[in-house]
């Protein structure tokens, strides 16, 4: 059970700040790449952006599942299998 003081319940303003930190992180990326810095660098940075990413479609496939979603329609619209949206948001849908 989620402790309600702990909780964290995010908005459609989180996706947007997501995916404005998401686009950051690949800029960054590209210009280290650009400028010959390191490919170490630059991986630091899109996994920046594959984390906020990824806490974007957490959110909104538990609240597509909250507002009547089926889990194949959840798998179609990530083109993923009914059994790996299952097992990939099942703890957090519930």
């Amino acid at each position: 059970m989620t402790n309600p003081e702990n909780s964290f319940t995010p908005t459609h303003t989180h996706i947007a700040l997501a995916e404005r930190s998401a686009m950051a992180s690949l800029r960054e990326a590209e210009h280290e790449l650009e400028q010959e810095r390191g490919y170490l660098q630059g991986l630091v940075h899109l996994r920046r952006a594959a984390s906020d990413v990824e806490a974007a479609t957490r959110w909104t496939a538990m609240r597509a599942r909250q507002d009547g979603a089926t889990w194949q329609q959840v798998a179609d619209a990530l083109s993923i299998t009914k059994q790996a949206a299952q097992q990939r948001f099942g703890r957090v849908a519930q």
